[in-house]
């Protein structure tokens, strides 16, 4: 997974204009946690599930969900809704590029917002189904 990893971490870095998502976020997407005390916007992504489908001919493909979590500490939940626009704008159905890998799909497939009035921060959590193939 460090090569899709690296190749999700190479597509974000990639766009950082104003208006965009890792503008939005101020360039904080960290893998799998955040660090503590860091600053809202912020986001998270991390593996749900990879299962190799192995195919006659001995063709590898993997069928990957990934998850964001998108966290804003803004009382009204309208920060939380544009980071999640821009990250469909950003993400959905993405050009990934994955070393050793060819890639054929990154869809969107779930998303759930929810609020955590203890810490009083809102929760954006995405899923996307991605494929790729050695």
């Amino acid at each position: 997974m460090k090569e899709l990893f690296t190749g999700l971490m190479t597509y974000f870095n990639a766009v950082k204009t104003a208006g965009g998502f890792y503008a939005a976020i101020g360039g904080r997407l960290s893998n799998t946690f955040a660090k503590q005390k860091t600053a809202y916007p912020y986001a998270v992504f991390f593996l749900v599930v990879d299962v190799a489908e192995w195919r006659f001919g001995g063709e590898m493909q993997d069928d990957i969900i990934i998850q964001f979590n998108l966290f804003s500490d803004k009382n009204s939940g309208v920060q939380v809704n544009d980071l999640y626009t821009k990250l469909k704008a950003r993400f959905d159905n993405c050009e990934l590029t994955v070393s050793g890998y060819r890639h054929i799909t990154f869809t969107r497939t779930m998303a759930r917002l929810l609020r955590d009035e203890e810490r009083a921060v809102w929760q954006y959590s995405v899923e996307y189904d991605i494929m790729i193939e050695k």
